[in-house]
């Protein structure tokens, strides 16, 4: 029940990601614009999402899935940032997708989910970090957390 309910959280988390609210900067400040003769014009907000407001890059993944920075480097280090990466495993069981969640791990709790969209994948990988924390991806730690690796 408690891991349903945090796939459900985990859902409308990324879903509700995709359809934030934009303030442009100055419209606090309209009593400002409106003593000026020329309108103020405001920046234009930088291109971080693709077609259909899909997140594009691993850092915008990241940030939608409300992960910590740090999964950008995990991405980096266990996938090469590749979302259709796989890794088949001593036993048998194969790890997928940008941060290279194990079958045995996501198939029981997620079977609708797609481990090679990014999307899909982040959401698993947030439900892996919430239950698990970092140790899930101990095995790469000394290449996204330098201060861990072996001195030279």
């Amino acid at each position: 029940m408690r891991q349903t309910l945090l796939h459900l959280a985990l859902i409308t988390l990324v879903i509700l990601a995709f359809y934030p609210t934009v303030i442009p900067p100055h419209a606090a400040d309209s009593a400002v614009a409106q003593q000026s003769a020329t309108p103020v014009p405001t920046a234009p907000l930088p291109p971080t999402t693709g077609i259909a407001g899909l997140p594009t890059t691993v850092s915008d993944i990241v940030r939608t899935a409300g992960l910590p920075y740090v999964f950008v480097d995990i991405a980096r280090c266990e996938s090469g940032s590749d979302p259709a990466a796989v890794h088949l495993n001593a036993n048998g069981s194969r790890d997928h997708g940008l941060w290279q969640i194990n079958d045995r791990w996501w198939k029981p709790l997620f079977e609708n989910l797609d481990p090679y969209d990014p999307v899909d994948n982040a959401a698993m990988a947030a439900a892996v970090y919430a239950e698990q924390g970092l140790d899930a991806w101990e095995p790469s730690r000394n290449c996204w957390e330098p201060e861990h690796a072996p001195l030279v």
